[in-house]
């Protein structure tokens, strides 16, 4: 596996151990608490002011014309949609939300022929917001992007002239510009206002909604300026595997993931296996390519006596948004102890995984890491392995990397015990005594 100088400044995704607080009371459940979920942030760009014309042609005439130039990532990005408010104002139960995209009324006069380019240069023109002579709406009405699933629906309502009057309608529809939305970059939204019948025409204010934040998982939380003109998107992650003491096994941060097990077994019980797998998208933005390094660190003890076991596996991954491995480490560590033997394995956060990427501006990429823990008591011993895992997402040298501390080591010690088999109960507690005092030690250092 390469390797990367930490005196250069890189992109990295690094998983930092940390201790989790230890007590005999506790010994069988880790509790994990809950992070705030992300959530999607809607950003709304200026398009053009009312504008009324009072004699028009007719005949699909331009009587406007609005151009505008946005960023757009489509994969993290539900929904684009023009609206005639700053917000999604218009409340209205028959919307799903209670709110909808406006501007009611038979909308614009007549309709608005837009045209989207994107940076690759393909165009698709379409028209929206569409009436009939009897000012009865018709077609797509709002939204540009997206599936009707995500967007916000549409609402329209025909005047007293209509055929019929007076009545509301709800548009439940999906991007009329789907196709042309394939890559990351600056799109052009060119927004032509047509009138098809001779006569007065117009608009309202309008603007160009954007829901940027669904990621691999759930909504992506506003970007985090990391420095050097880069920036970071988390999404709300995701979680799966074994339930600790009522709790799930990992939880999102503000900075990615936490995530623990523990697993115990005395002698004549059955083995105690859990896994956890937690994963996270994110998206990045730069100007410019970025070497990065995926870091995994592990934190926690293995305790096995008397012809008991524990072990320890972890298995890291990055994956591109269309879920192709850039990279991979793995970390394993197993012990056993012989009759009247304790055998103990410290992980010292330095038994590093490690994955080298280089990260493209305006694309979405998952971090998956599963941990696994198993311990076996075996007829009279004693197994546990006890771990702590946290994913961040940083900038980072040598000199402000923790995984630079010289102090970091696994140390794997046994000794004889010259008491009796029964006694495998106290030879348990013994190890978690020896846990416990290791993390006041920690803590002190």
């Amino acid at each position: 596996m390469s390797r990367i100088s930490r005196r250069r400044l890189v992109l990295s995704v690094r998983s930092v151990g940390r201790a989790l607080a230890l007590s005999l009371a506790l010994s069988f459940a880790l509790l994990l608490a809950l992070g705030s979920s992300a959530r999607a942030t809607m950003t709304s760009t200026f398009v053009d002011a009312p504008f009324v014309i009072a004699g028009s042609p007719g005949g699909n005439f331009q009587y406007d014309a609005a151009n505008v130039s946005v960023f757009v990532n489509p994969a993290i990005t539900s929904w684009i949609a023009w609206n005639n408010a700053a917000s999604l104002a218009l409340a209205n139960p028959l919307c799903a939300g209670g709110f909808c995209l406006g501007p009611g009324g038979f909308g614009t006069d007549d309709f608005i022929a837009l045209r989207v380019v994107n940076p690759g240069g393909s165009a698709l023109t379409v028209n929206l917001d569409q009436n009939n002579a009897f000012g009865n709406s018709f077609g797509p009405q709002n939204v540009i992007f997206g599936t009707a699933a995500a967007a916000p629906d549409a609402l329209r309502r025909s005047p007293f002239f209509g055929s019929p009057p007076n009545v509301t309608t709800i548009f439940n529809e999906a991007g009329t510009h789907n196709a042309v939305f394939t890559t990351p970059g600056i799109y052009q939204f060119q927004f032509s206002f047509r009138d098809a019948f001779p006569g007065g025409a117009g608009h309202s204010d309008i603007f160009l909604l954007k829901d940027e934040g669904q990621g691999l998982f759930g909504p992506v939380a506003p970007p985090v300026d990391i420095g050097g003109g880069l920036s970071v998107s988390l999404d709300s992650g995701q979680v799966a595997g074994d339930l600790v003491g009522g709790d799930p096994c990992a939880a999102t941060t503000n900075t990615g993931f936490e995530m623990g097990l523990d697993a115990q077994s005395l002698g004549r019980l059955p083995r105690d296996t859990k896994t956890c797998t937690a994963r996270r998208s994110f998206f990045f933005q730069g100007p410019n390519p970025m070497p990065a390094n995926v870091f995994g660190v592990l934190d926690g003890m293995l305790i096995a006596d008397n012809q008991g076991d524990a072990s320890v596996n972890v298995d890291m991954a990055l994956f591109d948004s269309n879920h192709v491995l850039l990279g991979e480490d793995h970390f394993n560590l197993f012990i056993d102890s012989n009759l009247r033997q304790l055998v103990t394995a410290d992980v010292f956060e330095d038994d590093e995984l490690r994955i080298q990427a280089l990260l493209t501006p305006g694309q979405l990429y998952e971090v998956s890491t599963t941990l696994r823990v198993s311990a076996f008591g075996g007829a009279l011993g004693a197994g546990r392995s006890l771990f702590s895992n946290t994913l961040e997402y940083v900038i980072a040298g040598e000199d402000n990397n923790p995984l630079a501390d010289p102090t970091r080591s696994t140390r794997i010690t046994s000794r004889d015990l010259q008491v009796p088999a029964p006694a495998s109960l106290v030879l348990f507690g013994l190890g978690l005594a020896t846990v416990i005092l290791w993390r006041r030690g920690r803590a002190a250092s």
